[in-house]
């Protein structure tokens, strides 16, 4: 009964190459305007590009939480 299994991971974790940055550059270019959507689009493709967050951690995020 007090046996120890050491048990495979269940996926290997590759990390993930980032992001080139001229693709943010055309990805914060789409969001240029002084209108609300335009800002708050900019705001999360930043947040989630500093933080690296996931898309849906950000997506579940409420305003208590911040």
């Amino acid at each position: 009964m007090g046996d120890i299994i050491d048990l495979p991971p269940l996926f290997e974790k590759i990390p993930l190459d980032p992001i080139p940055l001229a693709d943010v550059r055309a990805m914060l270019g789409v969001c240029r305007g002084r209108s609300f959507l335009a800002t708050r689009d900019a705001a999360m493709l930043l947040f989630l590009t500093d933080s690296g967050v996931r898309a849906s951690e950000l997506l579940a995020l409420n305003v208590g939480d911040v």
